[in-house]
């Protein structure tokens, strides 16, 4: 008996993998007392950092971040005042929060409009890091700060390349000395 075989011509498929990954950036190591973010009055501490990686399929571009209250305990605005962010180069995205919110029953979130878009290259990372001037002290270390959302679309496609609100990541550890 014999096989019979036809070649045939199709058009390719493409998959992609284009949903960014946000992480906290493991070279900004969690506060405490022996290492503290800073102390009371100092003016655009580094509070928090964090890494957005993009898809292996194709670029991102980033057009906004969503930074929240960790929990409802310890909120951003309860410690920290002139909340903004800005890329590894310090280039600021995004507005400045004056006074963040030191109610937090529920967890504030702060939204930063990124534009123009930030493209990160397929599989490549962008740093963030999260600034403010300390207005009170912390003298038990606690995470404040997370990454709520990340919008973004495929550089080609279009397509949303969302991290979301379930991909919520806590942040560094901060502590505030007094002096």
């Amino acid at each position: 008996s014999s096989i019979n075989t036809l070649a045939q011509n199709a058009n390719a498929v493409t998959v992609r993998s284009n949903t960014v990954v946000v992480s906290k950036n493991q070279s900004f190591g969690d506060k405490s007392e022996t290492n503290p973010t800073g102390t009371v009055n100092a003016q655009q501490a580094k509070v928090a950092s964090f890494v957005i990686t993009a898809g292996q399929g194709e670029a991102a571009d980033v057009t906004q971040i969503v930074l929240a209250d960790n929990d409802t305990t310890n909120c951003i605005g309860d410690h920290v005042q002139n909340l903004l962010i800005k890329n590894a180069a310090g280039t600021q995205l995004g507005a400045t929060y004056a006074n963040p919110s030191g109610t937090c029953t529920t967890a504030n979130t702060y939204t930063f409009s990124v534009s123009p878009a930030v493209t990160i290259a397929a599989g490549g990372q962008y740093t963030v890091d999260v600034f403010g001037d300390l207005k009170a002290s912390l003298t038990t270390a606690d995470v404040l700060v997370e990454v709520d959302a990340v919008t973004a679309t495929g550089n080609n496609t279009g397509t949303t390349a969302s991290a979301t609100s379930a991909q919520d990541v806590a942040l560094q550890q901060a502590y505030i000395s007094t002096s």
